[in-house]
Formats: structure tokens, sequence, C-alpha cells
């Protein structure tokens, strides 16, 4: 389980033959120990930390410890920041790209536009400082002919690769993707693929928000 540094989370006793105690050791939590059934503990600071609950009735006692249970991140503001997210340095700086790319005038906003141009042809760029298990929308504006195969993607965030298509080659439209992070992912990667080698299609003005 992963949280973030100030975050809480809730235990719960799942012990069997009802114990009468139930006697919590958390490393690293706020507070370390509780004799609460279900307690509710916050971590501050970064790290993993194991979880152990001792259960005792009449009969006895048993001990679990699960190691590196809880691992605690560092998150920020969760926010997330796309670099050059309108292409307005006139230049991919800060993408990764394959295959036919270039910069266009044809701008939803500001100069500048990026254009995916033959089969397979891609821009793509990691966004950090994301927390887990958070929920997030990736847009961003398009113009491309349905059979020119654009699309906006989301991957490696902790969940299956999400596409949407741009089909509006008149005007520019707003696609849009949501997605949650996984357990441990802090990152997303976004990007724009173009599958056919039919037309031109061009993106700008890209934008991620936390939900």
């Amino acid at each position: 389980t992963s949280i973030c540094e100030g975050d809480s989370a809730t235990f719960t006793d799942l012990s069997t033959n009802t114990p009468d105690t139930c006697d919590w050791t958390f490393p690293g939590g706020t507070p370390g120990t509780s004799t609460a059934q279900n307690p509710t503990v916050t971590y501050n600071t970064a790290g993993t930390y194991d979880v152990t609950l001792i259960a005792t009735n009449a009969y006895g006692s048993d001990t679990e410890t699960k190691v590196d249970y809880i691992t605690v991140v560092v998150c920020s503001s969760c926010s997330g920041t796309i670099t050059n997210p309108g292409f307005e340095t006139g230049s991919t700086s800060g993408w990764t790209t394959a295959g036919d790319v270039s910069i266009t005038g044809d701008s939803h906003s500001g100069s500048y536009a990026v254009s995916v141009n033959g089969a397979n042809s891609s821009v793509e760029q990691v966004v950090v400082d994301l927390c887990p298990n958070t929920s997030y929308t990736v847009s961003a504006w398009g113009k491309a002919k349905s059979n020119g195969l654009v699309y906006l993607g989301v991957k490696n965030y902790g969940g299956s690769e999400q596409t949407v298509q741009f089909t509006d080659f008149k005007n520019y439209a707003q696609e849009s993707i949501t997605f949650t992070t996984g357990a441990t992912n802090t990152s997303v990667t976004i990007f724009v693929l173009k599958q056919d080698s039919k037309f031109s299609g061009v993106v700008d003005d890209f934008q991620i928000i936390k939900n």
C-alpha cells in the first residue's frame, strides 16, 4: 500500500476466533502503537514500514507482521507539470519524438503546434510528481481526419494503456482521458500517436488536471 507523506491509513483486524485484545505496532506512524481494533495511523515521513498485530484471547495470542506493508512517498502538490505543453518554444523540447514529426504554425492557441505526419509517428512525455491512487484527466486539442488514425493516449501509470481518437479535421476539438494512478505509481506517459500514413494530424495545448 502506497500513500503520500502526511496521509493516513486505516487498518482492519481480520483475526479469527474473536480476539479479546489487539495490540498494533506501527513503526514510522502516529500513533506508533494502538489497542483499537481498526486504528487509523498517519505517516509523515517517506519510507517503507512494517505493520505488526498481536491478537489475544483466552486461549493465547498470535502475531502477524506484514513486512514493508506501507510505502510513504513524497508527493509534493500531486499536480504534475507538462513541459512545453503548447510547443511555444517553437520546438518539441521536452518531448520524445519518433517518425515524421514537425512544428507547425497551425495552432489552437499561441504560435505553434505539433504535427504528426507519417505512419507510426509520435510524440510522448513522462509527467512526474503525481500521487498514487489518484485520478487525473489528460487533455489536448487536435485536428485530424478519422482515417489518419491520430490518437491521444496515456500509459505507464499503473493501469492499462488508454487512447482516444481525433476525428475532426476542419476545427480543433479537445479530447481527454481520465485515469487513476496505481498504488505505487507517481508518473504517467502521455502521447500522441499517428498510425496511418494518410494525412497529417496537428495537436496543441496539452493539460493534466488532478480530479
